[in-house]
């Protein structure tokens, strides 16, 4: 099978650049047009080339080889696969038509049975003469047969003549293809030389292939030179003489009788400047009498035809004899309106107009008659029609349903005599006689109608347009609008799931950080040594570092979720930043580092903001000053009073590593550090300076950097506490009295499940000389309340079996029927603002966080408990 073969091959070379393929088959066996479909199939876009392979005529047997194998019956090809190949390709046919149309009857594949119901044989000796026929297949290579495929002519030549009165071609024809004899013009084709050439050098050549037919090599010997030759002025010239020639235009192609060129380059230089002799005296030879004979046999069949239509017409106009008058006089009255019709009449005589009217002078915006006259209506009409097809060849196709229909009607683009176009509504009607083929014309003006429904047409399309246009708007609001709700109803449960990590993270994190403060508080309150004294109160003041930072990270929730609020308190401006200072000492020491901190001599005494966030914004600045510099750097803080704007500003100077020019806007945002090497080297989640910005601007107030890459930073904040800073001479603080005076009574429930943080509050609780009962859990305190009575409740919220929030609200259900109320407090690690307003509203009295501040606990006592 050669469409197994040419797929085969094709799948073999297919390459994901391939320009070309240059291939061979066997030119007896070998079907070219089955290996090309063969190939196409697999790429339709490759160039193919080369052809079948020749044998002199002998018929004897082909061959294709390569540098192993000699085989018949095979097919060999190179593809050739480059980014920077130029392919250019051309062919040359040149064989002129004559004699009459035939039809092919009967044929299989390239083997052909019967052309016009007679052996293709005896179609051969008809036309040609017996000798010709006897002598096939080697003078058949003269006398083709072409039809048209694709636009082209395509020759079919013999090489094959079997017993059965069958012929072998060179290529496939098929039942129903039109075709006619062809004969070689050496002159045309040696006038299409020069043609070709110009077409070549007009794209980059460094080489060229060219697979020429054996019919041009036997049909002019002594010429072949002459039209290969000129070639080489170009570029290198290869190739051979074959049983038919691939070639590839809009699809591929099998040509006999043609020559095809393949050009290649690597290069796009044009040549310029081709000159070649096209002067060559051309001897005729004996095909000349074949040809003859075929002109005189078609030539006395159309005479036979003619005879034959001519004694029909006398025979019919003796019959109707007596019409002739009435015949006159219509023709009289059609010269009437052939010559007053505001319509074109012309007069269609063997492809020629010999009449017309003025209106299709007019029409036309010529001078007269004589400018239309003798033309073809070709000549009339532009090269291209507007669907682009050949005007010349579509005129031909609808004169001949004419001829076969007795009229037809179409819509024409004429050319007037200015150069401009015109739309024409055409009827052809068949009025030949014996003698004569003519064909009435009527040309209707149709420009206008035709410019109207193309302007309708255009504003139809883009009402179209529009209304599509519209209608993907509106579907595209409605899945924004789903989208949006969809994204909404994300952000709502994003929220409520945010919202519980990070209660239930804060109230992971406290519990433990409870327990730790608690008891260095108590270890604080007792030891005696300075020493450890002070050790006690480092690990104190770390934890309270911790603490903060855990806070950092319930802020930036806060941040997000747009809940984050600024408390403002009276202070001492010096305080925020000196404790804050002291907190850092030991970790500077330790990488013998210089804190150096100074304050503006005109610093107002008194402020008016939130202290704890001050701290927050210098605490991560002056971390981030240690972590950065190097030992022996020297970290300074300076704390200025700006009075023009009445803002308190800082700033933290290190001689640290320093930030690159790129990065200093993208250590701001979130999450982000200056680069991947900062969380390897140094640690942290890149949330501090984001909250740093955020906290400055809650206080009006703005910070910003200024840096060089290793030689370091300088961070200032500014914010305004000294604007409305209320009238408070004293500041109201609860006293507390002395252990002597004050005393509190009572018993205690403890509602707590860790067992860690039940120890911690028993034992603050002891130490003000209190009763203690512990209850491990909300199911446990209210049986225990049911049982007996307590002075006051201390409630954890997280707890197993039965929460803080759930035990309060069966205590109250039972203290319905008593006489008096115990007080409840909420002693939980669940620290947001909503956490506060849901235990107040659960009924629960006041409400103190874990980390238990000792202070707190007593000012709950106090107000509960005092007596």
């Amino acid at each position: 099978s050669y469409f197994e073969a040419g797929s085969t091959l094709m799948n073999n070379l297919n390459e994901k650049n391939i320009k070309v393929i240059i291939s061979f088959i066997d030119g007896l066996q070998g079907n070219g047009d089955y290996f090309l479909n063969g190939i196409d199939s697999v790429n339709g876009d490759v160039i193919v080339a080369g052809g079948l392979a020749g044998d002199n005529a002998t018929s004897e047997g082909t061959y294709v080889f390569t540098k192993d194998n000699i085989c018949k019956n095979g097919v060999v090809g190179v593809g050739l696969s480059s980014d920077c190949l130029n392919v250019t390709t051309n062919y040359s046919f040149n064989w002129i038509t004559v004699g009459v149309d035939l039809k092919i009857t009967k044929a299989v594949g390239n083997r052909v049975y019967t052309i016009n119901d007679k052996t293709a044989y005896e179609a051969y000796s008809y036309y040609l003469g017996e000798k010709t026929a006897k002598a096939l297949p080697a003078i058949g290579v003269e006398f083709p047969l072409v039809t048209k495929r694709n636009g082209i002519n395509i020759a079919r030549t013999v090489i094959s003549s079997e017993i059965d009165g069958s012929l072998i071609f060179g290529g496939n024809l098929k039942e129903g293809d039109i075709v006619k004899f062809g004969y070689g013009d050496r002159e045309w084709i040696l006038d299409n030389v020069k043609q070709n050439v110009n077409k070549i050098v007009k794209n980059p050549v460094e080489s060229i292939f060219i697979y020429s037919g054996r019919a041009r090599r036997r049909f002019m010997p002594e010429l072949i030179k002459t039209e290969i030759l000129p070639y080489n002025e170009i570029a290198p010239v290869a190739g051979f003489f074959t049983n038919g020639a691939f070639y590839t235009s809009s699809r591929k192609e099998l040509l006999n009788q043609s020559m095809t060129i393949l050009s290649l380059s690597e290069s796009d230089d044009i040549k310029e400047n081709i000159s070649f002799n096209d002067k060559v005296d051309i001897n005729k030879n004996n095909s000349i009498k074949s040809l003859s004979h075929l002109m005189k046999v078609s030539s006395n069949e159309l005479e036979t035809l003619n005879i034959m239509l001519e004694n029909r017409v006398e025979d019919e106009i003796e019959k109707n004899r007596e019409k002739t008058k009435q015949i006159i006089e219509q023709k009289q009255l059609f010269e009437t309106i052939f010559n007053k019709s505001k319509d074109g009449f012309l007069i269609l005589e063997d492809d020629k107009f010999i009449d017309c009217n003025n209106a299709a002078v007019d029409m036309l915006i010529y001078g007269s008659k004589e400018d239309i006259l003798n033309k073809h209506p070709f000549e009339l009409s532009p090269e291209f029609q507007l669907d682009g097809s050949s005007s010349s060849e579509k005129l031909m196709e609808y004169i001949n349903k004419a001829l076969k229909n007795g009229s037809y009607d179409f819509e024409w683009v004429h050319k007037k005599a200015n150069g401009d176009d015109i739309w024409i509504d055409i009827v052809l009607s068949d009025i030949s006689t014996e003698d004569k083929t003519l064909l009435f014309v009527v040309w209707r003006d149709i420009d206008d109608k035709k410019k109207t429904e193309a302007k309708l047409e255009e504003l139809n399309s883009t009402l179209e347009f529009r209304v599509k246009e519209e209608v993907e708007k509106n579907l595209k609001k409605e899945n924004e609008h789903k989208d949006l709700k969809l994204a909404e109803q994300k952000a709502k449960d994003d929220s409520v799931a945010k919202s519980s990590f990070l209660a239930n993270m804060s109230h992971e994190i406290r519990t433990p950080m409870n327990a730790i403060i608690g008891f260095i508080d108590i270890l604080v309150k007792n030891e005696t040594s300075d020493e450890k004294l002070a050790k006690l109160n480092i690990i104190k003041k770390s934890s309270s570092v911790l603490l903060d930072i855990i806070n950092d990270i319930l802020d930036f929730s806060k941040i997000e979720s747009g809940k984050l609020s600024i408390e403002k308190t009276l202070f001492n401006t010096r305080d925020p930043f000196s404790l804050t200072t002291e907190l850092f000492y030991d970790k500077s020491k330790e990488k013998d580092i210089t804190l150096k901190l100074a304050f503006d001599e005109n610093l107002p005494l008194k402020a008016y903001g939130d202290t704890t966030r001050i701290k927050q914004v210098y605490a991560n600045l002056l971390s981030n000053a240690i972590k950065f510099s190097h030992s022996g750097d020297n970290v300074y803080i300076q704390v200025k009073f700006n009075k023009d704007k009445n803002r308190l500003v800082c700033s933290v100077e290190d001689t640290g590593k320093g930030i690159k020019a790129e990065n200093l806007t993208k250590i701001f945002t979130e999450f982000e550090q200056e680069d991947s090497t900062i969380t390897r080297n140094f640690g942290g989640t890149g949330l501090g300076l984001s909250i740093c910005k955020t906290l400055t601007e809650l206080m009006d107030g703005s910070i910003e950097v200024q840096s060089e890459f290793k030689k370091g930073s300088t961070f200032t904040f500014s914010i305004d506490v000294f604007s409305d800073i209320p009238d408070i001479k004293d500041e109201q603080k609860l006293e507390i009295k002395s252990d002597e005076e004050v005393t509190y009574k009572g018993k205690i429930l403890i509602v707590e499940d860790n067992k860690t943080n039940q120890l911690l509050l028993a034992t603050l609780l002891e130490d003000f000389g209190l009763e203690i009962v512990i209850a491990n859990d909300g199911l446990e305190a209210v049986e225990m309340y049911n049982n007996e009575q307590f002075s006051l409740i201390m409630m954890d919220e997280n707890m197993p079996n039965m929460n803080g929030i759930e035990a309060t609200k069966r205590i109250r259900e039972l203290e319905f029927n008593r006489q008096f109320k115990t007080p409840i407090i909420a002693v939980t690690a669940n620290a947001l603002v909503e956490d506060r307003k849901r235990f107040l509203e659960a009924g629960l009295d006041d409400y103190i966080t874990k980390p238990i501040d000792t202070a707190e606990l007593e000012r709950v006592l106090a107000k509960f408990l005092s007596k």
